[in-house]
Parts: C-alpha cells; structure tokens; sequence
C-alpha cells in the first residue's frame, strides 16, 4: 500500500516525504489545488517560491499549507476543519485572501494586499488568525461595499497580532468604503454574528478614515485587550452585549475623531489610553447603553463620559515618537502605570476551570467581586449556571 501511495504523488508531480503524515512539496509549474486534493489529515504542503494563478479550495481537515520564500497565489477557501496556512503572499486576489468557513484553523504570517471586501474573513468556530498583514483592501462594487481588514462569525476566535494599514480613499478602487479593521454583523453564516472572540496585539493604522472595529446586531462577549488604533472612530457597536476594552491604545486620526460610539450595548472599560478624541471620547449615543469605565487616561479630548475612579486627564501622553506612530510611553507620561487590575470577564463563568458553572464558582465571585470580578462576570456565570 505504502508503495502505491507513493507512486501516485510521483505520477502527480510531487516530491513526497513517506511517513505516517507525508510532507508534499509544490513547485512552481504544479498546482497547489492538486496537493491538496491529493493530500491526507495531517500533511503538510510545502509550496516552494513562485506564482501560483490559483484560489486553493481546502475541504478535507488537518492539512497544513507553508510557504517556503515568496509564495504569491490568488487565495485559500477552508471548509476543512484544523487547517494550517501560514507565510503565503495574496496580492491583488479576486476576493478574500483568506476565506475561513471552518473549526479550529490556524491562520498566520501572511501578507494580503488588494483583497476584495476584505484582507480575511473568519466563520466557526475557535480559529486562530495570528501575525497577518493586510493593506490596499479594494472596493469592489461600483455602488459601494466595504474595504475592510478582518470579518468575523461565529465564536472563540483568536485574532492577535494583526497589522491593518495603508486603506488610501483614491476614487477609483477605493470611493466610498465603510472601512473597519475588524467587523460582524448577524449574518447567516456559520456561527451567525461574532461572539466570544478576543481581539489581542492588533494594530489598526487609519489615519484618515475608517474604524477600528463595527460590531452590529448582537455581538457579544467580545474582549478588545492590548490593541493599538489609530482612526477617526475607533468603534461603532450596535446592540453588543459583554463587550470588554482593556489596556488599549486608541489615537484619533486626522481632524475631527471620535472614541467608542455605543448603541443598546454593555460594555466594560478600563486602563486603556484615549488620545485625540476631540469631538466625542466614549458616548452614549441613545442613552440605552450601560457602561462601566475606570483608571482610563484621556489626553487632548472633547466631549466624555463623567469622571470614572482612577482617570487620569491630561494634554500630552509623551508617547515616545508619535509623529512616527511609536505609542510606547516615555517614562514620565500622566498614563504610565495609572492602570487597575484587569476587569476581563470569564467568557463562561467558570472561575475555577472546572469545566461546570456551579455554586463554587458563585462563591469565587462573591469574594472577589469588586476587586477582581465585577457585574459581566455576575452576568455571565448567572447565563450560564448549571451546565
């Protein structure tokens, strides 16, 4: 058997690694679509530097695609569940670089520039989308549509050291966009809208326009930590529910900027740097939603939310070189260190990991509510007590 097996990579082209999982290697002049065909649970395909004209469509699981130098291809479609694609170039592609419709998924170390709609979209559920970089997204649609960087659906994704950049407005691929670094909405999709996701390390670069994330119709447990945005509105949230900021740094853009506008949501923020908002820092736009703030530093702001325990008010962060976006903090800045403890909420309620929601962790609450836990901790663990 083994012997066939290896024949039949050889009649296809491929060079091939025999082991219990075969490392398949793809040269310039063959088809990565026929690797991947060919491929098992568990194979890695090597794509070797060249241009490959081709939209790779993943549909079996387990198989992870590397490239070895500048891979240049049209895209990757995964219905797969668990598949690895990491290193490739997608430059000017026909639709998303990347379109994940699967489980468990691991995304990282690409490059996508000139994606249509947007850089990567994400559906199902517990994927990883790790150190891309995504830029020039085009508009696709003469009547308008998005340029965006990531979309999300479905829940318990990862999205962290990402790098949107560069969305120029040049009237002929770029007109009129909604531009958003990271956006869901209640789509019928897998997963439906974007929930229990955490937004981790990202940079968002929109000097002129966009936002740094939308989050529309019933978003929730969303946790936005350690992220730095630059843009005109950093978010836009339309009935989110557990939507968590913490330890972010949010820098207006050119002009009038706006922080986080919030409609029919709850939200928790805190520790995190608002720079340069000077129309509207944190609103309450329908004066539905409920917000809960604290030890945030604002500097050179308009209109805000009334002084929370802990925030710091200042003109000048002394960011270290903000005219070359360098937004560490010199170490006599008003924010360093002006931070409380991390009000992130258990996206379960299961405080001590236990993997059920029950009286013990009620009592783990009740002794550190206040200090360590706070009401989206209440909230959550009461949604889910007893499973």
């Amino acid at each position: 058997m083994g012997n066939k097996l290896i024949l039949l990579f050889v009649i296809l082209g491929f060079s091939v690694t025999p082991a219990l999982a075969a490392t398949i290697t793809v040269s310039p002049g063959q088809s990565i679509q026929s690797a991947a065909n060919a491929a098992n649970p568990g194979d890695t395909i090597i794509v070797v530097t060249g241009i490959y004209n081709e939209t790779v469509s993943v549909s079996r699981p387990g198989i992870t695609f590397e490239a070895d130098g500048l891979v240049n291809t049209d895209g990757f479609y995964i219905t797969g569940n668990n598949t690895i694609v990491t290193g490739f170039i997608f430059d000017d592609v026909p639709g998303y670089g990347v379109n994940v419709r699967s489980n468990g998924s691991i995304i990282k170390n690409n490059t996508i520039t000139k994606a249509r709609n947007a850089c990567i979209f994400v559906a199902g559920q517990n994927n990883l989308i790790e150190n891309n970089d995504c830029s020039y997204t085009i508009q696709p649609y003469t009547n308008g549509g998005d340029a965006d960087c990531f979309r999300f659906f479905g829940g318990g994704h990862i999205f962290r050291g990402n790098y949107c950049h560069d969305m120029p407005i040049d009237g002929v691929l770029v007109r009129d966009p909604h531009m958003d670094g990271f956006q869901t909405w209640n789509w019928s999709v897998m997963g439906g809208v974007g929930h229990d996701t955490i937004f981790e390390k990202n940079v968002v670069i929109f000097p002129e326009n966009g936002k740094g994330w939308n989050i529309e119709e019933g978003a929730y447990n969303i946790t936005i930590k350690n992220n730095v945005i630059l843009a005109n509105l950093i978010v836009l949230i339309i009935d989110g529910n557990n939507i968590s900021f913490l330890n972010n740094t949010f820098v207006g853009g050119i002009g009038i900027s706006d922080g986080l506008h919030l409609w029919r949501t709850n939200a928790n923020v805190y520790n995190n740097i608002f720079a340069h908002q000077r129309q509207r820092v944190i609103e309450n736009i329908d004066s539905s939603a409920t917000i809960t703030a604290g030890n945030n530093c604002y500097i050179d702001y308009g209109i805000m939310l009334p002084a929370n325990p802990g925030d710091i008010r200042s003109t000048n962060a002394l960011f270290a070189n903000e005219s070359k976006r360098d937004y560490h903090l010199q170490s006599s800045s008003p924010c360093l260190g002006k931070g409380a403890f991390d009000y992130s909420p258990s996206l379960s309620g299961d405080l001590n990991a236990d993997s059920h929601v029950n009286i013990f962790d009620y009592n783990i609450l009740v002794a550190g509510f206040g200090t360590k836990y706070n009401i989206f901790d209440y909230n959550m663990l009461v949604g889910n007590f007893g499973k």
